[in-house]
């Protein structure tokens, strides 16, 4: 009678070990952010001025995956500071006519709604992500995984939501004074615009940025 009951004691023992590790790793991976990269690693370059360069590569769904990055004065955290500073996020992101701070659930982590400018009879879009900010300080290093967050609804039903959003800013310092800025990114405009014609668009507008990045944070010093 004993051995049965330790037995099933075990058993039971066992099943609840089994229970936590696999609700330990639902928590991990609802709670884990990760960033996909793209299909296609054959990126060709379309745009280079100075110390930009805009390259692209293709994707499944037919829009392109947009690769840029700029060498610039400064260091890591100057950029953090950049992008924390809403409030003059229109002066450098091109077509951004405002970017909101919806939520903050820590220190690394920002949801933030992105509202952009179109040209007539272009309807104006709308972004809302969640961002994770990594930083290795020692190596002077910073990554910022953003990605879509559909679990926000918009009321707004003027503005056209952007899908799939995926993107990833790669911060180095590459001297005392100097750092590269890198940003990997992916998302679906959606409504109907031709796909050649937002894939075109996209690309100006990926060149637009960095280079009124370039202007803000000025050239890099030899």
């Amino acid at each position: 009678m004993i051995p049965k009951i330790l037995a099933k004691m075990q058993s039971e023992q066992t099943y609840n070990r089994c229970l936590k590790y696999v609700i330990c790793c639902v928590c991990l991976v609802l709670n884990c952010q990760v960033f996909a990269n793209p299909v296609s690693q054959n990126w060709l370059q379309v745009k280079q001025k100075g110390h930009i360069k805009v390259h692209t590569t293709s994707d499944p769904s037919g829009y392109v995956w947009l690769k840029a990055s700029i060498l610039v004065k400064g260091a890591p955290m100057d950029f953090v500071a950049l992008l924390d500073d809403i409030d003059t996020a229109a002066n450098w992101i091109d077509n951004c006519e405002k970017v909101e701070l919806l939520a903050s659930p820590s220190a690394q982590e920002k949801i933030v709604r992105t509202i952009f400018k179109a040209p007539w009879p272009v309807k104006e879009r709308e972004m809302i992500t969640k961002s994770i900010t990594e930083m290795d300080t020692q190596l002077q290093n910073i990554k910022i995984t953003i990605q879509d967050y559909p679990a926000y609804s918009s009321n707004n039903h003027n503005l056209v939501r952007i899908q799939n959003v995926q993107g990833q800013w790669l911060v180095k310092a590459t001297t005392k004074n100097n750092m590269l800025i890198e940003y990997i990114g992916f998302g679906n405009p959606s409504g109907n615009l031709p796909i050649w014609l937002a894939n075109k668009m996209m690309v100006s507008s990926m060149f637009k940025t960095f280079n009124n990045l370039g202007e803000i944070l000025g050239a890099p010093s030899s």
